[in-house]
């Protein structure tokens, strides 16, 4: 701004000697006209940082200043085309009172800088305990993954109860209609049977109708009555065999019920203790359900019938305390039992059974027991299978 200036005022003096005029320039670092203006407005001199009280001596000669050759101040000279000084003072006058300020600049950032720090590091904070909220709720909702399925398998179940749900409720509307449309019918069948029956129907055959009627319904009560209690047997049995078959696991397992439905069939659920229904249980769980349940009806057959158990069922997805669970039930129910099974076998050991596999050799209830065994070290072509009694 200051070279512009000088420049403009080399340009003027140039244009004013053209016309032969006296130019009396001011030294370098002079103060400009709109500098001396405010200096006789606010009556100081900031050339001497001292007072200029009005019509002191200071005050006159800095009035001389900004009045001095008054042709070169009022008379209108073009020095460039586009002519910035009014533009430049205006800047000059109102960045005053910015000029104390410079010197704050520095330490204005360094204090914006740490907030930012601080600010960014109060966010680093939210963000891991919105991490740690979510981490905590994945395993409260999902649990550890080596025991529980894939969350989504589970969100599939639960959108899955919920259209059950719907859908039951749906029924239980339809068959209320249902019932009360029945009942309107039976109604209005039993007044048109009062209203057509002869006045002259004798008595006998009136009381033999209550008495058939109240037989009906004593046979259907029978037969409900029945019907329940086997129910409650089919309960009763299948949690004592289920929960013998899954004792020597090391999780607890949930109860077996057995529930009437409006078809006149039975629901089979699967809950824990407080009545919540057990989803997504090990495959271990889910066989032993269906054999708890099968050898329940046979443990309920009033006739004593006697059933054979052939078993070539992959145990391995039982674990060994399902296994051992799983010999101990079944000689309660099968009075002779055949059962395939490689989870017994260790090559390694001298009899090639494992702890288990001993147990149950010495065990009296297991009568007969074979090894199937292929040697070691065999060529592929000379591969064969060696059948053993070892008990």
């Amino acid at each position: 701004m200051n070279k512009y200036r000088e420049v403009r005022t080399l340009k003027k003096a140039a244009i004013l000697s053209e016309d032969n005029s006296n130019i009396n320039l001011l030294p370098p670092d002079s103060p400009d006209s709109v500098t001396l203006q405010t200096m006789v407005e606010r009556e100081h001199c900031y050339v001497c940082n001292r007072e200029a009280k009005k019509d002191s001596e200071s005050w006159k000669y800095i009035m001389s200043l900004l009045n001095r050759k008054e042709s070169s101040q009022n008379r209108s000279i073009q020095v460039f085309k586009n002519d910035f000084n009014e533009f430049f003072g205006e800047i000059q006058l109102g960045a005053q009172s910015y000029v104390g300020r410079i010197g704050g600049i520095q330490e204005s950032i360094f204090r914006t800088r740490e907030k930012e720090q601080e600010l960014l590091a109060r966010i680093v904070k939210v963000q891991e305990k919105i991490k740690n909220l979510k981490d905590e709720r994945s395993r409260l909702i999902i649990g550890d993954e080596d025991n529980m399925i894939d969350a989504r398998q589970i969100m599939a179940q639960y959108k899955g109860a919920l259209t059950r749900l719907q859908k039951a409720e749906d029924d239980i509307v339809k068959a209320k209609k249902r019932i009360n449309s029945l009942s309107d019918g039976v109604r209005k069948d039993e007044f048109e049977l009062s209203r057509m029956r002869p006045q002259n129907t004798p008595k006998e055959y009136e009381v033999h109708l209550d008495i058939s009627s109240d037989l009906r319904d004593a046979a259907q009560r029978t037969r409900v009555r029945v019907f329940d209690d086997m129910i409650l047997r089919l309960e009763k049995e299948a949690n004592m065999h289920f929960q013998n078959l899954i004792k020597y696991n090391e999780l607890a397992g949930g109860i077996l019920k057995f529930e009437k439905n409006l078809r006149g069939t039975i629901d089979f659920n699967y809950i824990d203790d407080e009545g919540n229904e057990v989803t997504g249980a090990s495959e271990g769980f889910q066989r032993m359900k269906v054999l708890a349940v099968l050898m329940a009806v046979i443990s309920v057959n009033p006739y004593g019938y006697l059933y054979p158990l052939l078993a070539d069922a992959p145990l391995s997805a039982f674990g060994q305390g399902f296994i051992k669970g799983f010999f101990d039930e079944t000689e309660k129910v099968f009075p002779q039992s055949i059962i395939l099974i490689k989870d017994l076998y260790d090559r390694d050991s001298e009899n090639k059974l494992n702890k288990l596999g001993n147990e149950l050799l010495n065990n009296n209830s297991v009568s007969t027991m074979y090894l199937n065994h292929i040697p070691k070290n065999l060529k592929q072509v000379d591969v064969y299978t060696e059948h053993k009694k070892i008990k």
